[in-house]
């Protein structure tokens, strides 16, 4: 029996992943699935591991932009999507289908254990997030409103990076008429919050805008913690470490750290060895230490290397 402790991103793809030759059994500590803040953005790339259905998808991205000080920096479109805005609660429900999900389930830990009772042959994989992480330097929040009644571009998504904050804005669409517009960075709330406000306020597109729904949570942005290898249970997704640290993404970077653990009890391997085969662990550390460096920067150095880190 495999034991996976949480259904986000990570847990529930490991479950779909093995469902088919091992008996998987997770926990959820949250009475649904999907209930923590995200913009719910996946690169086409993603589907190098998983195939992602037409029915999770809200929208098709063709292009994105990336501006830095209110200038535009970046801009890449195609005729194919570059990726997608997914409905995160369907998407984990379908990589769920036929596995036994136990809700509202807390799981106790002691000395970063977890408190399960289980036989000596049983696997035990920790997908709980952040909340794992003990050291909070490397935890930062995320601020996100839904906005209703805006028109903008459905195919389009954009983030928005300023010299004098080690941070993001971003707006990802949902639907036609919806965004997820958010910031996250080393900011207090309330600095993030009035930095939320003003950003949407001169927003052309977006200051007519409804807010229709209000989220805040932490991630980890430290990236992995290699002594978490070592233990006698897994540890994958966001608890492992696996958000980058510049972008915040981190959905494809949980399924595929489940889909390298799965390689690995299927084969009997070397579970770090087959993540790193994917080179997203190799890319989460190159991230953290850029953002190392951000953090010590004044503005201007930190424009100019903003600028190299998205140059193509």
């Amino acid at each position: 029996m495999i034991h996976v402790i949480g259904a986000g991103s990570a847990g529930a793809s490991l479950a779909y992943f093995l469902k088919d030759e091992f008996n998987v059994k997770i926990y959820e500590m949250k009475s649904d699935l999907g209930l923590k803040p995200c913009a719910w953005g996946v690169p086409k790339e993603i589907e190098e591991y998983i195939k992602i259905p037409k029915r999770v998808i809200l929208n098709n991205i063709y292009k994105y932009k990336i501006y830095l000080d209110g200038e535009l920096l970046v801009e890449r479109s195609s005729k194919s999507p570059l990726g997608y805005i997914i409905d995160k609660r369907e998407f984990l429900k379908w990589l769920l289908e036929g596995v036994d999900v136990e809700f509202s389930k807390y799981i106790r830990f002691r000395n970063r254990k977890p408190i399960l009772n289980v036989r000596s042959d049983d696997i035990v994989v920790i997908a709980t997030g952040y909340l794992f992480h003990r050291d909070r330097t490397w935890r930062i929040l995320t601020v996100q409103y839904t906005l209703s009644d805006i028109n903008i571009d459905s195919t389009v998504m954009e983030m928005w990076f300023s010299s004098d904050i080690v941070g993001y804005l971003w707006i990802f669409p949902k639907g036609k008429k919806e965004a997820k517009v958010g910031i996250c960075g080393f900011l207090t709330y309330f600095e993030l919050i009035s930095r939320l406000n003003e950003f949407i306020k001169d927003h052309p597109q977006l200051k007519t805008g409804v807010i229709k729904k209000r989220e805040t949570s932490y991630i980890y942005v430290g990236g992995i913690n290699e002594e978490l290898y070592n233990l006698d249970y897994y540890v994958i997704g966001e608890a492992l470490g696996t958000v980058f640290p510049i972008t915040g993404e981190g959905i494809r970077p949980s399924v595929i750290s489940a889909y390298a653990l799965a390689r690995a009890l299927k084969h009997a391997t070397s579970f770090r060895e087959e993540f790193e085969k994917t080179q997203i662990p190799q890319q989460i550390s190159l991230q953290k230490q850029a953002v190392e460096i951000l953090l010590k920067s004044d503005p201007n150095r930190r424009r100019s290397l903003l600028k190299i880190l998205f140059s193509d």
